[in-house]
C-alpha cells in the first residue's frame, strides 16, 4: 500500500478536527467532505490502517490479530486513539444518559457559577410569557437575589474567559519552551539509558562467569542457586527501568502540545461551540472553585494554575509586580491579556 500524497494532508486534518472535541464526527464530515457517507466516515475513523497496522481476522484457532504494516502511517497513534476515546465516549453517554435529564446546552454555567448576594450556586430553567420560553440562571435560595436571561449570561461569560487568553506572542514563547525542556529532558533520559544498559551488560557478565565457576565446581549447587537468584532479581529490575525510560522517549508530546495551547488560545471559541460536556468538563478544570456574576461581570478568586503561572508569569516578564490577589473580574484584566472587545 502506498499513501494518497493528494489525500493524506485531508485525512490527518480531519483526525486532528475530531480529536480535539469541539464538534461532532458528523458536523465534521458536514464542513470538511459533505459528499462522503456518515457509515463510510465513521468506519474511516475506526481504521488501524491510517496508524501503520493491519487486522488479521481469525483462522481457525488462531485469534484476530493486529500487527505492524510495511506502509507509512497518515495519522499519529496519539491522535487516532483520542478520537476513539472521543467516539465511544459519545456512544457511551448514549446508552448511560437514559436516565436523568441531561443537561440544557443553555445551561452549561448551572453548577458552576454562584450567586453574588448568598453565595449559592445558581440553577436554571424556562420561564414562559409572551407565547414563549425564555431561559433563565436564578439563585437556588431565592429568585429575588438573581435572576437573570442565561443568553446574556453566556455571552458575558465568554466575553470573561476571552479576556483570559494570552497574547500570541507569549503562548509562542511558552510553547518553545516546554518543547525545549522535552528535548533537554530526552537528551538526560538517554544518558540514562545508556548507563542502565551498560549495567545490564555487566550483570548479564556477571551471571555467564557465575554459571562457569558452577560448572568448573568453583562454588556449590547452593552459593550458586541464592547468587544466580540475586543476579536475576537485580536483571529483572534493570530490564523493568529500561523499559519504562523507553517508553518515555518514544511518547511523542507534540499533538498534546499544540492541542493544549490551541485550547489555551481559543478558550472562548470553545465555550461558544463546543458540546455542553466539553464546556464542563472545561468549566471544572478552569476554575477550581465557584465563580460570581453580579449581572456585569464575573469575578474568581482562584483558577487553574497553569493559566496562573501564565498570567503572573506574563506580567512579571513586562515589570508588572506580581498581584497579591488572582481577583480575575474582566474589566481590569491584568497587562499581558488581550481583551477581545473594546469595554475590556
Amino acid at each position: 500500500m502506498v499513501v494518497d500524497e493528494k489525500d493524506a494532508p485531508l485525512v490527518r486534518r480531519i483526525f486532528e478536527e475530531v480529536a480535539k472535541g469541539v464538534e461532532s464526527a458528523d458536523a465534521i464530515r458536514k464542513r470538511m467532505c459533505p459528499n462522503m457517507a456518515r457509515t463510510s466516515f465513521m468506519q474511516m475513523l475506526h481504521n488501524i490502517l491510517y496508524i501503520g497496522k493491519i487486522r488479521v481476522p481469525a483462522l481457525g484457532e488462531e485469534p484476530e490479530q493486529v500487527i505492524d504494516g510495511e506502509h507509512e502511517p497518515i495519522v499519529d497513534e496519539e491522535t487516532f486513539y483520542r478520537v476513539q476515546d472521543l467516539i465511544e465516549g459519545r456512544n457511551r453517554r448514549k446508552h448511560t444518559l437514559v436516565k436523568g435529564k441531561k443537561p440544557h446546552p443553555d445551561f452549561y454555567l448551572r453548577g458552576h457559577v454562584v450567586c453574588p448576594m448568598c453565595g449559592r450556586p445558581i440553577t436554571a430553567s424556562f420561564s414562559h410569557g409572551n407565547g414563549g420560553k425564555y431561559p433563565y440562571y436564578h439563585c437556588m435560595c431565592s429568585p429575588r437575589h438573581y435572576n437573570v436571561r442565561a443568553e446574556k449570561v453566556n455571552e458575558e461569560f465568554v466575553r470573561y474567559v476571552s479576556g483570559l487568553k494570552p497574547r500570541k506572542e507569549v503562548l509562542k514563547l511558552y510553547d518553545e519552551v516546554l518543547r525545549s525542556m522535552r528535548e533537554d529532558g530526552c537528551v538526560h533520559q538517554r544518558k540514562y539509558l545508556s548507563e542502565l544498559e551498560e549495567k545490564l551488560v555487566v550483570l548479564e557478565k556477571r551471571k555467564k562467569k557465575l554459571s562457569v565457576d558452577y560448572l568448573d565446581e568453583k562454588i556449590d549447587a547452593k552459593m550458586y542457586s541464592e547468587l544466580n537468584q540475586g543476579i536475576e532479581d537485580d536483571i529483572r529490575h534493570l530490564k523493568s527501568q529500561i523499559e519504562g525510560v523507553q517508553t518515555s522517549i518514544r511518547t511523542n508530546l507534540n499533538p498534546k502540545l499544540d492541542y493544549s495551547i490551541s485550547l489555551i488560545d481559543n478558550l472562548d471559541k470553545y465555550f461558544e461551540d463546543a458540546p455542553i460536556e466539553v464546556k464542563q468538563h472545561l468549566l471544572s478544570s478552569i476554575f477550581p472553585e465557584k465563580v460570581e456574576f453580579d449581572g456585569i461581570s464575573f469575578r474568581t478568586t482562584k483558577y487553574n494554575s497553569v493559566l496562573d503561572l501564565i498570567y503572573n508569569e506574563t506580567k512579571q516578564l513586562r515589570g508588572i509586580k506580581k498581584d497579591k490577589s488572582t481577583d480575575l473580574s474582566y474589566s481590569v484584566a491584568g497587562e499581558g491579556f488581550e481583551p477581545t472587545t473594546s469595554g475590556l
